[in-house]
């Protein structure tokens, strides 16, 4: 995975009110933070080596669970030096293709905490961490639960949904289901009412200076139909401001397009 260390910094300290959730959790303790790197020295051959970054803590007798103060936004999940909320962020788990896992109840309190639960993540690795409350615990697993990319990404087609039908629009209909919708086949032979070369002038880098990855979605709103289609994509070209598209789109009055329908450009930065 890669990352840039400052913006990660600047996120992790922006105000509360950016946040879907913060507080204390006892983590079991890694041996080293996201944002740094530790380093070693080969008492036997004198040289220096870079350390290996423990990605899972495993329960031993020399894993112990520490206070730390920790700040959840979107699936990333910010964690700091101590439990003091203006102490030094220490690290980040990205909360992506991970499980949650209760501990089993014990009548003898437990080393690392009370209310403690683990992630679980695909591969094996897993994190364990423990709120102080009850309470707290079932706020903390809610926050974490609708943090992945999936569940927003299915908040959000649930809004755009209801967007739409308070327009009157169907979400997500492409030219393909229109025209199975309309019973109609292409004809390979139709002349195009016109056929448009796309490309972009002088776009915009971002804060490093680095180019975008742009890529064009064409829309088309036909009034007699009150409906608005999807109706072309271009390729990506990866780092240019001034690309040259290679797909062309064609507008054809089969699907039934007119001199009364309007047409959307929209420019998209592909980042992964």
């Amino acid at each position: 995975m890669r990352y840039n260390k400052q913006e990660l910094l600047t996120l992790a300290t922006q105000p509360s009110q950016k946040f879907d959730k913060e507080g204390i959790l006892l983590l079991r303790e890694r041996q080293e933070g996201f944002f740094r790197r530790t380093e070693r020295k080969d008492s036997k051959r004198g040289k220096r080596g870079k350390g290996l970054r423990e990605l899972n803590c495993y329960s031993g007798p020399s894993k112990v669970s520490l206070e730390r103060w920790c700040r959840l936004r979107g699936n990333l999940l910010f964690y700091f030096k101590s439990r003091d909320q203006w102490s030094e962020p220490l690290g980040v788990i990205v909360l992506q293709q991970c499980s949650i896992k209760l501990d089993p109840p014990s009548p003898t309190p437990l080393p690392d905490g009370p209310y403690g639960f683990s992630l679980v993540f695909d591969g094996g690795l897993a994190q364990h961490m423990a709120a102080l409350t009850e309470q707290d615990r079932d706020q903390w697993l809610h926050a974490i639960q609708l943090s992945s990319y999936d569940c927003m990404r299915a908040h959000l087609l649930a809004l755009q949904q209801r967007l739409e039908t308070r327009r009157g629009q169907d979400p997500d209909l492409d030219v393909q289901m229109w025209r199975l919708r309309r019973n109609h086949t292409l004809d390979p032979c139709e002349l195009p009412l016109c056929e448009v070369s796309l490309s972009c002038d002088n776009l915009l880098c971002d804060g490093h200076g680095r180019p975008p990855n742009p890529v064009l979605l064409v829309h088309v709103y036909i009034p007699e139909e009150r409906v608005l289609l999807k109706y072309a994509k271009t390729e990506v070209i990866e780092r240019s401001s001034n690309p040259s598209f290679l797909n062309t789109v064609s507008f054809r009055a089969s699907d039934g397009l007119n001199s009364n329908s309007k047409v959307r450009l929209t420019a998209y930065d592909v980042r992964e």
